[in-house]
């Protein structure tokens, strides 16, 4: 498939190469190459992707809906203390957020669902 080059190209790949870089959510008008440009990023850069689009998908909204998230911190790839599903080690992710109970009790019931989360635990504060 043709690949057209955007800004958004050297955006990424410095983003890519900061040390102290911090997840990156990418909002931005419709239909003008985003999932492509963060896909082809994506595939060059790292062994798994997961593509996540919180808008589109009903079990990802209630995080802009009914909260906010107040900081997330990318802990990095770590070795996991026992094997869970095949995998050996994984990339801990911390997201600090608001929300309301139904909310939190949702987002739990859609993390067991979900095959890419392996482990995850919320704490309340």
């Amino acid at each position: 498939m043709l690949y057209l080059a955007r800004k958004i190209d050297n955006f990424l790949e410095n983003w890519h190469s900061n040390v102290d870089r911090m997840p990156l959510i990418v909002k931005g008008a419709r239909q003008i190459g985003k999932t492509a440009s963060i896909l082809k990023f994506a595939k060059k850069h790292y062994e798994n992707v997961i593509y996540i689009n919180f808008l589109e998908e009903p079990k990802y909204k209630l995080i802009n809906e009914n909260g906010k998230v107040e900081s997330v911190e990318n802990m990095g790839k770590k070795r996991l203390a026992y094997e869970i599903k095949k995998f050996k080690e994984g990339t801990y992710m911390l997201f600090n957020f608001e929300a309301k109970p139904d909310s939190i009790t949702e987002l739990e019931r859609v993390y067991r669902i979900t095959d890419d989360v392996i482990k995850f635990i919320v704490v309340r504060k």
